[in-house]
């Protein structure tokens, strides 16, 4: 989002391969991110209601606020934004999420895919990320290890 002139508004590196972005948005323009190197999980913290994301054979409109998004490495996705939206990205390295599956399921990393899940709601996702992530100050070693924690916690849901 950087790459479109979208105003960050706060991120840091939360270890472990985990990271956070906040942004904002407020333009009517098409967006395309291109086979990232991480996986993503975004939460529309405020506005998004005119935000689509355009899939075969058409669009999938946002809840707007509380929308949720997972999109994994690699997936290129076209989006149409219109109008303001706050967003929370929390981005999972490839190594995170291995060791997250090795840990928790014991299964081969090599075996196992997140699916692209554009605009859900889950009020325990949400909860996590508007609870811990966000009200805690991102600059401060010790509210980012709860914010760390947090995020860890988001690998298991």
């Amino acid at each position: 989002m950087a790459s479109a002139a979208v105003p960050l508004r706060a991120s840091a590196s939360f270890g472990g391969g985990l990271a956070g972005a906040l942004w904002d948005r407020n333009e009517t323009a098409a967006a395309q991110y291109e086979n990232p190197n991480h996986h993503t999980l975004s939460l529309y913290v405020s506005g998004g209601v005119a935000f689509r994301r355009r899939l075969q054979g058409g669009y999938m409109s946002s809840f707007g606020t509380g929308s949720l998004c997972l999109m994994p490495e690699g997936a290129t996705s076209e989006w149409e934004v219109s109008g303001p939206v706050r967003m929370l990205h929390l981005y999972i390295s490839r190594g995170a999420f291995q060791r997250a599956v090795v840990e928790i399921t014991g299964a081969d990393p090599a075996h196992v895919f997140l699916r692209e899940t554009p605009y859900f709601q889950d009020p325990a996702l949400e909860g996590v990320m508007r609870q811990i992530m966000l009200p805690l100050d991102w600059d401060e070693p010790a509210e980012r290890m709860v914010i760390s924690h947090g995020a860890q916690t988001l690998l298991v849901f």
